[in-house]
C-alpha cells in the first residue's frame, strides 16, 4: 500500500474541475491553516489524498 497525498494536477487544455474537487482543496488549505490563496489556479484540479495498491 503507497499513500498518495493531496496535491494539484494539471488538467488538459479546456477542461475543468469538477465542484467537489474545488471544495475538496478548500478544505486542504483550511486544515493547513492556510490564510488566502483557497481557490484552485486555473488550469489545475486537486486530487485528494488517498492509498493505492493492494
Amino acid at each position: 500500500m503507497q499513500f498518495v497525498p493531496g496535491h494539484l494536477r494539471r488538467l488538459r487544455p479546456g477542461c475543468s474541475p469538477s465542484d467537489v474537487q474545488r471544495a475538496a482543496f478548500r478544505e486542504y488549505c483550511r486544515r493547513l491553516g492556510k490564510a488566502d490563496g483557497w481557490e484552485l489556479p486555473a488550469g489545475y484540479t486537486f486530487v485528494t489524498e488517498h492509498t493505492r495498491g493492494h
